[in-house]
């Protein structure tokens, strides 16, 4: 008997830790917190970073309700890895097409005047914002498997 109390116990604070944490990523994001989202260190981009640069992007210029998806799809498209790129001509963490890539980029970061966003699909938070621009509310049409 004591040990389903401390089992209970131990899972009823991982729920409310794991709840906390969640809630930490539901709030809105300051400007300062924004311009935050270029974490990319000496060491490169970490995992958790990529995921938080999605997140940043769909609340700041995309549909906030969309970054589950975001991230299921960066997931399955690079497996979160910025300079990802496929043979067919597909490159940075949401697989855009190097051939539509110019005109997408050209299209989208006037949206966004405070970021200097580099035009190298390569770069996460580039990637992350353009896609999340193209995608408004829903439309993953051209990813097939999206929301």
């Amino acid at each position: 008997m004591r040990l389903i109390w401390i089992v209970l116990i131990v899972v009823v604070l991982f729920m409310v830790f794991c709840t906390a944490r969640a809630r930490a990523y539901e709030g809105d994001y300051t400007h300062n917190q924004i311009m935050e989202c270029k974490f990319q260190g000496d060491n490169g981009w970490q995992l958790f970073e990529v995921r938080d640069v999605i997140r940043c992007a769909f609340i700041r210029v995309g549909d906030a309700s969309q970054r589950g998806t975001a991230i299921a799809v960066a997931d399955r498209e690079s497996s979160f890895y910025c300079p990802a790129y496929n043979s067919g001509g597909y490159a940075g963490l949401f697989q855009h097409s190097v051939r539509y890539w110019p005109g997408r980029y050209a299209s989208y970061p006037k949206t966004v005047k405070w970021f200097d966003l580099p035009s190298d699909p390569f770069d996460c938070r580039t990637n992350a914002f353009i896609t999340a621009r193209m995608v408004g509310s829903g439309n993953w049409g051209p990813w097939h498997y999206g929301g």
